[in-house]
C-alpha cells in the first residue's frame, strides 16, 4: 500500500497471493494463509468509452482510394472488414486474431468465435460487414495476401492459412498491427472502443441486457452492465423528460437556457381515470 499502485492493481496482484497460498494449502506446503486477514481493496468501475454514432460511421465510411499495386489494394479492402467485423460483431482484439476462414459462412452471415475459455459462440453479421468480407475474401484480398506467405518459404509452427485476417506477408495478424488499424481510421479510438459503441449502440436501439450479453460473449451479465452505463443514463433522462411531469423543467435546467418549452396545463381538461383519456369539460 505504501507504493504508488492504483486500487485495481493491488487487488489483482492480492488476489493471485491468495490463490498461490490457498493452492499450497491444498498441497499441504504452507501451514497457514497469510493474505487471509489483509482486506483486498475496493475498484472502481470502468466507465463506457463508447464513441458517438456520427464517428463511428465516419470510420467505416470507405475513403475513395486509388490503388498503386497490388499489395496496396488488398491492404485497404482488409483494413476495412476489420473496421466493419469489429463493431458490427463486437469482438475482443484476440477473438479477431484467431479467427478462422473456415468459421466465416457468408451466406448465412454468421462467423464462429472463439472467446475466452476456449468458448466458442455464434455472432450475426450485418450486410454491410458481410459486403466488406465478401471483397476482402477475394482474388483482390486475402488470396493475395495467402500467396505472399507461400513466397517468403519460412517455417512456423502457427497455421497461418486458416487465419481469416493476414498481414502484408501473408502471416496471422498481431494486436499491435490491428491497434495500427483502428489508429489509422481514428487517432482517438481503439479496437475495445468499437466493442463498447457496439453494446452502447445497441442499448440505445433497444436492445435487451440478454441479448447484447450474449452477442459480446459475457459469462456474468454485470460485466454487459459496466460496457452500457452511458446509454442506460441517456435513456434515463429521454425517459424522465418524456414522462415525468416536470420533466420538461429539468431539460431546461440541465440544457441551458433556451426556447423554453410549452408549460403543461389541465385547464379546460379532465382525466378519465379508468381509461386515461381526456374529457373536455
Amino acid at each position: 500500500r505504501s507504493s504508488d499502485l492504483k486500487e485495481r492493481t493491488l487487488a489483482r496482484k492480492l488476489t493471485s497471493l491468495r490463490s498461490f497460498y490457498h493452492f499450497q494449502l491444498m498441497e499441504n506446503n504452507f501451514k497457514h494463509d497469510p493474505t487471509v486477514h489483509i482486506k483486498i481493496p475496493k475498484t472502481w468501475k470502468s466507465k463506457s468509452r463508447s464513441i458517438p454514432q456520427p464517428v463511428v460511421r465516419k470510420m467505416l465510411r470507405s475513403k475513395p482510394f486509388k490503388p498503386n499495386s497490388p499489395r496496396a489494394l488488398a491492404l485497404n479492402l482488409r483494413n476495412q472488414a476489420i473496421l466493419e467485423i469489429f463493431y458490427a460483431c463486437a469482438l475482443r482484439c484476440t477473438e479477431l486474431i484467431v479467427l478462422m476462414i473456415t468459421n466465416v459462412d457468408l451466406v448465412t452471415r454468421i462467423i464462429k468465435v472463439l472467446g475466452k475459455g476456449d468458448k466458442h459462440r455464434l455472432v450475426s453479421v450485418i450486410p454491410c460487414a458481410t459486403e466488406a468480407m465478401r471483397k476482402y475474401l477475394g482474388d483482390d484480398g486475402r488470396k493475395y495476401l495467402a500467396t505472399r506467405f507461400r513466397l517468403r518459404a519460412r517455417k512456423d509452427s502457427r497455421n497461418h492459412a486458416q487465419s481469416a485476417f493476414l498481414s502484408c506477408n501473408g502471416r496471422q495478424l498481431t494486436s499491435n498491427a490491428i491497434a495500427n488499424v483502428v489508429k489509422a481510421a481514428n487517432a482517438d479510438t481503439s479496437a475495445h472502443c468499437l466493442r463498447f459503441s457496439c453494446a452502447a449502440h445497441m442499448i440505445e436501439k433497444g436492445a435487451k441486457l440478454e441479448e447484447v450479453q450474449l452477442h459480446l460473449g459475457h459469462e456474468n451479465i454485470e460485466t454487459t452492465i459496466l460496457y452500457t452505463p452511458a446509454a442506460t443514463e441517456e435513456q434515463k433522462e429521454a425517459a424522465y423528460r418524456k414522462f415525468h411531469p416536470r420533466g420538461a423543467r429539468r431539460s431546461v435546467v440541465a440544457h441551458g437556457p433556451g426556447k423554453k418549452p410549452a408549460k403543461p396545463t389541465c385547464r379546460g381538461k379532465k382525466i378519465n381515470l379508468k381509461s386515461g383519456t381526456e374529457v373536455q369539460r
